[in-house]
């Protein structure tokens, strides 16, 4: 058995003990548990259904995206193959991840090391998120039998809000610094004198007239926007679901909280929409900002951009290591007193 510490054990129905046999877990008092209020509700639900289908959508106008550039044959924007590289690599990274939970689960908790798991996580290996998904839901609708299923629940919500940061910071986000590159200021010539000093221009006389600049097109603007937003979306969903993981973990730091709802860290509408607000516009002031340097210097300027977030990531995730808070997506230890 690999070493773990006290705070990496699992919360779910049938844990493993140390000879392979499921132990049977602790069950808290009828009163207790009628008590505690549910982790899944409809909102949770209407939450599941606006995430699952953003990113759906998400995946369809990558695709629609990479099939535009290459259509356009010898007018291709330059190196128009870092659309297909920012597209693949997110999603295999995020569903190798997804793999390594699923390894991990099926060392320590019972009924999860069957073939039928390990052939949909490999087969669906691009859409790691949506298995997440799904096994939310199952333990969402399970928490009426039983409450250990809407711990469960967290658990994995947290897990979708980790893989779908590869998403983020690996493809949408280079992919919308290419999308304003091509479509937004290789359109300008003020932006191309600015950059490359003036150019000789075609002079006509007064007998002809120049053909007009084709205009920015709706779809053009809709695409930049919905990832943008998508972006914006996973990072504050992430916040939002680590904070309630959090509170489930050290509920004894929330206990002078005046409602349930509040010691449970549940969603408020509008402070996560003043989250979502604010990612929005500060994403956007990023990715705009890369746009331009990658249009005035080129593209090595990702290298130093990947390079800061990787030192970020690495930082926070020693930070969290060394800390008594979270230390994987798929570490939770909830106390019994978590459910008062």
């Amino acid at each position: 058995m690999p070493y773990r510490r006290e705070g990496d054990d699992y919360v779910h129905h049938q844990p493993k003990s140390g000879n392979g046999r499921a132990m049977q877990p602790s069950r808290a008092s009828s009163s207790t548990e009628t008590s505690m209020p549910p982790q899944y509700t409809w909102l949770e639900g209407l939450w599941m259904a606006i995430v699952s289908i953003s990113y759906l959508l998400g995946y369809g106008i990558q695709i629609s995206i990479i099939v535009e550039k290459y259509s356009l044959g010898d007018d291709r924007p330059p190196n128009c193959g870092l659309y297909i590289f920012f597209f693949l690599v997110p999603h295999i990274m995020a569903g190798l991840k997804n793999l390594q939970y699923h390894y991990r689960e099926a060392m320590e908790e019972d009924g999860e090391d069957s073939s039928l798991g390990w052939i949909i996580n490999i087969v669906f290996l691009p859409f790691s998120p949506l298995i997440r998904f799904v096994r939310a839901w199952r333990f969402g609708m399970g928490e009426k039998d039983n409450w250990e299923d809407g711990i469960r629940y967290v658990d994995e919500m947290v897990t979708v809000g980790v893989l779908r940061l590869f998403e983020v910071f690996l493809g949408d986000g280079p992919t919308l610094c290419l999308l304003l590159r091509d479509d937004v200021w290789g359109r300008s010539t003020d932006w191309s004198e600015t950059i490359n000093g003036p150019q000789n221009q075609v002079r006509c006389g007064p007998q002809c007239s120049l053909q007009p600049q084709n205009p920015i097109q709706f779809w053009t603007v809709f695409r930049m926007i919905f990832l943008l937003s998508k972006m914006a979306q996973c990072v504050t969903f992430y916040i939002v679901i680590v904070k309630r993981l959090q509170r489930l973990q050290h509920p004894e730091h929330f206990r002078n909280q005046r409602n349930a709802s509040s010691r449970q860290g549940r969603v408020n509408l509008f402070a996560t929409l003043i989250l979502y607000i604010a990612h929005f516009f500060f994403i956007g002031s990023r990715v705009i900002g890369y746009s331009m340097v990658d249009t005035a210097w080129g593209g090595w300027v990702y290298l130093i951009v990947g390079a800061h977030w990787l030192l970020n990531t690495a930082w926070h995730l020693i930070t969290l290591l060394n800390s008594n808070g979270i230390t994987a997506a798929r570490s939770v230890w909830v106390p019994n007193n978590a459910l008062g």
